[in-house]
This record gives C-alpha cells, structure tokens and sequence, in this order.
C-alpha cells in the first residue's frame, strides 16, 4: 500500500466555467448588500412597502407609492403611499419600528404631519406589527378612511 498527498488533478485550480471566482462572488453579495434598503432584502423578504403595497392591490386600492408633496418646484415630502379619494387624499406611512421610534425621527414625523393636514391630507401611520401581524386590520382602518372621503377617486 502506498500513501499519496493527491493526485495533479485534485490539486489543480477548479474549471472557471462550473464555480464562480471568490472575487465575483465577493462582489456580487456585496453589491446585494449595499442595494439593500433593509435587512430583510437580504434574505428574500419584500421591504415592508412592498408588503402594504400588495395588500391595498389585493383590496382593490390602487396606491402611488412614493408620491411627492411639491411645494415651490421642489419635493418637499415624500409619502409611503398617496390614496386619492373624493373628497380628500390620504398620506400612508409605513413606520418601520427601529427608525421610527428615534426621538428625532418622531419629531420629524410630527411636524411633517401638521403640515400635510394643514394642506388637506388625511394622515394615517401604520406600524411594522400592524402591516406584519394584522394586515386585515391594518386594511380595514384604510378603507374606513376611504369611505369617510367619498369612496376612491376614479380616473375616468
């Protein structure tokens, strides 16, 4: 019986074209990691927007996500989601827990409130837990709202 170390082939550098290059793979997870918006990206979970955002189709709401309150040509807040009713419009936030929760980030959220009131929106605030564990709820809270303002406005 004779010992060996290997064989030329076992130690030879593996075929390109069946295993990526470290590199590539360190590049590629990378550039995953700095597109991600949350953590959840990461792992294959919708950011919480995208979550709201299927729930409101699924109830036969059509949002604009990311709209922009314009003031002097410029973008002066951008709502989660904008619900146009009839009589009136809704600004949907998701609030994420960890950033929201900062007590600089709920004085911005309070301010930024009074104005959009001031200028006719109906602001609603739903958390992580209430998108995440009580859709139905979190649903039925928008859809009162809507029927409060006349129903959506249709696009005819």
């Amino acid at each position: 019986m004779e010992a060996t170390t290997g064989t030329d082939q076992e130690s030879a550098a593996p075929d390109r074209e069946s295993s990526p290059p470290t590199n590539y793979f360190r590049l590629y997870h990378q550039k995953k990691l700095l597109q991600a918006q949350e953590v959840g990206e990461l792992f294959g979970i919708p950011p919480l927007e995208e979550i709201m955002r299927r729930s409101l189709i699924k109830a036969g709401i059509t949002p604009t996500p990311q709209f922009c309150v314009m003031r002097n040509k410029r973008c002066l807040y951008r709502i989660d989601f904008a619900i146009f009713c009839r009589k009136g419009k809704i600004a949907l936030e998701c609030d994420h827990s960890r950033w929201h929760q900062r007590p600089a980030r709920k004085k911005k959220d309070r301010e930024r409130d009074r104005w959009l009131k001031r200028h006719g929106w109906n602001v609603i605030h739903l958390t992580e837990d209430n998108i995440i564990k009580n859709p139905v709820k979190a649903i039925e809270l928008i859809d009162d709202q809507i029927m409060i303002l006349g129903g959506l406005h249709s696009v005819e």
